[in-house]
């Protein structure tokens, strides 16, 4: 029996390219943004309160470098990256694998790349960039720049904590809210439980679909995690997961976790690596020796399809789930504690880029 249902689907990027913009459109749209017409606009349909309007406020700092000088060196510094990160090797890759199915990532990184391109082409023909320094800034800081992420992921922690809200789970006999927040902290740090998530609920109903029975489902996933934490990012439990063993529960619970650490959901990673450790999965997903998943192999297909879904929008559905399931088993589980991890395997997959996004931001480390 499988426990989990693919996570809601995500909105593209706010900031990224819609699909049919023209090179003028795109100039123009330029043009405002330097010209300062543009409003911060990285919560897109998350409610307004005053509250969020705080957080709002204090992201501004991270936005663009303060002066001239400083928003070259930054330039400079975002050309390196896209020149040593394999960035336009690995978008090309992963439009060829997925195409529109991996939209979340994409219109990102187009948007990006082509506001790159445009600025070093008028670099090469001796023209003036300074119009896009404060939008080269601001792209870079949000999404490129590791120093500018791990800082304002310390500042976010300093301010907001690391903490989330535990509800419904009174209704499992033997268990309640506190004893499963305890249980998770007893093994994981709380910058992989509570980063990007906020709510942890259990709701005593029978999840179903018509391919199979559903323990847990994660909501709320968005790019937009990288700058502001959002409001619906959930981890929702069923009666799947109620009526599973201890095992099994640890892993619907890791597994759901997992998906609001994955190229999408995470706060941590430059949009290089995002685009880096998509492929590593694609890529794994393809081997051989890669973990065998029933839920992977076939039931996602299947549902998938079922649903009229493409053959590229299989593939991505069977790499968003297959980084949970390598997570579910290899993450602090008890039946692969001991287990040697080889170079290149499922294990040394999902414990590269735990360590990379647990880990205390550097810029707390270095502080």
């Amino acid at each position: 029996m499988s426990f989990e249902k693919p996570p809601q689907a995500e909105a593209p990027d706010l900031d990224a390219e819609r699909p049919g913009v023209t090179r003028r459109d795109f100039l123009k749209r330029v043009g405002r943004l330097a010209a300062g017409a543009a409003a911060l606009s990285v919560v897109g349909s998350e409610r307004t309160s005053e509250s969020r309007m705080k957080e709002r406020a204090a992201i501004y700092q991270w936005e663009a470098a303060d002066t001239p000088e400083a928003r070259r060196r930054d330039w400079q510094e975002f050309k390196a990256v896209l020149a040593e990160a394999r960035v336009q090797e690995n978008v090309a890759w992963i439009r060829e694998r997925f195409g529109r199915a991996a939209v979340g990532i994409l219109f990102k990184a187009d948007w990006d790349l082509q506001l790159a391109a445009t600025a070093m082409e008028r670099e090469q023909e001796g023209k003036p960039i300074e119009p896009f320094l404060a939008e080269l800034s601001r792209t870079y800081r949000r999404f490129w720049s590791r120093p500018a992420i791990e800082a304002r992921i310390a500042e976010r922690e300093r301010r907001e904590g690391l903490a989330a809200e535990f509800v419904g789970f009174e209704e499992i006999p033997g268990q309640s809210n506190e004893e499963v927040r305890q249980s998770l902290e007893a093994k994981f740090p709380k910058r992989w439980l509570y980063a990007t998530i906020g709510r942890y609920e259990y709701v005593d109903q029978d999840e179903r679909n018509a391919h199979f029975r559903v323990g847990g489902v994660a909501s709320g996933r968005r790019l937009e995690s990288a700058l502001l934490k959002q409001d619906r990012a959930t981890v929702h439990l069923f009666k799947g997961y109620a009526e599973a063993d201890d095992l099994e529960r640890g892993q619907i619970l890791r597994h759901e976790i997992a998906h609001h650490h994955d190229w999408i959901g995470s706060t941590r990673l430059t949009l290089a690596e995002r685009l880096q450790f998509l492929r590593e999965v694609t890529e794994q997903l393809d081997d051989p020796q890669r973990l065998y998943s029933d839920y992977v192999e076939d039931d996602i297909p299947r549902k998938v399809r079922a649903e009229g879904g493409s053959e590229q929008e299989v593939r991505y559905s069977q790499a968003v789930e297959y980084w949970a399931e390598c997570s579910s088993l290899y993450i602090h589980s008890d039946r692969y504690a001991k287990e040697p991890v080889a170079a290149n395997s499922p294990g040394a997959l999902a414990q590269r880029w735990y360590h990379r996004m647990a880990a205390e931001p550097e810029a707390s480390r270095n502080g």
